[in-house]
């Protein structure tokens, strides 16, 4: 009976254990959960940056962390004599604040229990690039004389000239960039405060020659000889300033590779295509205004012309971009969006019950003469020759339609061209000059094929007058002979 008691205890005693380590366990899972949920959105336990704990940090915490760290860095430059001090971007430093946060923000992947594991630790360097060509120029302008430092030729723009230009390269002292170069990456890992770069100068030859940079002038100067000529199919058309392409080439130098690189720069591009297109290309649109007469005749007045606005800048920053790439000239038309137009009826001019109210005409047949009113108020009266027996002017109340500053004029028997001055009131009867009919205007005589003929002058006095829906009223008896 003992032995079995003992057994008993034993078999107890292991339960327990296992309890106990399964509660650890539990503990350990609701731990990591909640501590996973917690670090969701803030940087993962174990994380620091440059040596500074960033672990629990919010995203915003580390961005003022970062911007603070490489606000109070500095390189003091020693050598030649001399000990300057200057900051990442006087030494051609590209620090990419961004990506510097993303990285610490993401240093331990997307897994949520990595995130809150403390034990695995993970130290972020700052996210930057050195332009060697750029510290070079820098460090040298700030030890070595300018007048004497090497020089690598350099291809510029020239305003003056409206071309890029070479200035040659130039043997002379110059700091080992090799060096220097390795020395400001290392401070990467470790930057805020100080640091002491010393610097070795020596003799130096250019490391682009003088043709090097010979050829990329010449191919700038291609890219920039080339016409970029954009419309938006219809009336507009804008051709891109040569000073404006010259803003957007750029002549880099590439010290290790011993040659200038001619780039484009396509955000400038997108950027100047999206705040000058719209300007240079949108068309309003105009609506269309139709006169409605009392008997419901319609006499178009103004026609109407669809709007356009340009719609995708960026097709056409990137065909401009490939064309500056290849060195040749751009024809295109921008995608363009249509904006419809609206007619507008409108009553032709109707004040006629008052002095000085809406224009209007009053053709006399029985006298061979036409009359101008603004309401009731009388303004001119001119000698006319109507149409003859056989085209006899039909009497009534019409209203201009059509108008024409000169016109060829055909019907039965006869060809007139160059009529100036035209004003049709009735199907084919207008008033308008007729040089060869002087003596029937004089006269009185009717002897047209129905309109009424006047001197040229008189025909454009009329034409000035009265705009289209212009009311004419014609009366009278056409006389057999002449009347005056």
């Amino acid at each position: 009976m003992a032995v079995e008691g003992a057994k008993a205890k034993k078999k107890s005693g292991w339960i327990a254990l296992w309890i106990i380590v399964g509660v650890v366990v539990a503990a350990a899972i609701v731990d990591g959960c909640v501590g996973a949920l917690y670090l969701k959105n803030r940087a993962p336990l174990g994380t620091s940056f440059v040596g500074q704990s960033v672990a629990g940090d919010t995203r915003a915490q580390v961005k003022r962390l970062v911007a603070e760290k490489i606000a109070s860095s500095k390189i003091l430059l020693t050598g030649n004599g001399k000990t300057v001090t200057m900051d990442y971007r006087a030494l051609g430093v590209t620090v990419d604040e961004q990506r510097t946060v993303d990285a610490i923000m993401d240093a331990k992947g997307k897994n949520p229990f990595a995130k809150a594991d403390f034990l695995q630790k993970a130290n972020i360097p700052l996210q930057a690039s050195v332009d060697a060509t750029l510290l070079r120029r820098a460090v040298d302008s700030a030890l070595v004389s300018g007048e004497a430092s090497m020089r690598d030729p350099s291809v510029v723009y020239d305003s003056g000239r409206h071309e890029f230009i070479v200035t040659p390269g130039r043997s002379g002292p110059s700091i080992s960039l090799t060096d220097v170069e390795s020395s400001v990456k290392a401070t990467f890992s470790q930057p805020a405060g100080t640091a002491v770069v010393p610097v070795t100068v020596s003799s130096a030859t250019p490391l682009i020659s003088n043709e090097a940079a010979d050829q990329a002038a010449q191919k700038a100067n291609r890219m920039l000889s080339c016409r970029y000529i954009i419309s938006n199919g219809s009336t507009k058309t804008f051709n891109v300033p040569a000073s404006t392409v010259a803003s957007w080439i750029s002549a880099k130098p590439d010290e290790a590779a011993g040659i200038i690189n001619v780039t484009v720069d396509r955000r400038a591009i997108d950027s100047y295509m999206a705040a000058t297109l719209p300007s240079k290309l949108n068309q309003d649109k105009q609506n269309e205004v139709v006169l409605i007469t009392p008997s419901g005749d319609r006499i178009p007045d103004v026609p109407g012309v669809k709007g356009l606005q340009v719609s995708q800048p960026s097709a056409v920053a990137d065909k401009v971009y490939q064309a500056l790439e290849s060195g040749r000239s751009l024809t295109t038309v921008a995608p363009m969006k249509t904006v419809d137009f609206t007619v507008d009826n409108k009553p032709v001019p109707n004040n006629f019950g008052v002095a000085n109210g809406s224009p209007w005409l009053q053709l006399n047949l029985s006298t061979q003469t036409v009359t101008a009113y603004r309401g009731t108020t009388q303004v001119a009266t001119f000698n006319v020759s109507t149409g003859r027996a056989g085209y006899d002017t039909a009497d009534g109340t019409f209203y201009i339609y059509e108008k024409y500053l000169s016109q060829t004029m055909r019907g039965p028997g006869y060809v007139t061209p160059d009529v100036k001055w035209v004003s049709y009131f009735n199907d084919g009867d207008a008033f308008h000059g007729a040089p060869w009919n002087l003596t029937g205007i004089a006269t009185g005589t009717p002897r047209s094929h129905g309109c009424a003929n006047m001197t040229v002058a008189n025909a454009q006095w009329v034409y000035n007058f009265a705009p289209l829906g212009t009311k004419v009223v014609v009366i009278g008896t056409t006389p057999p002979a002449a009347v005056r």
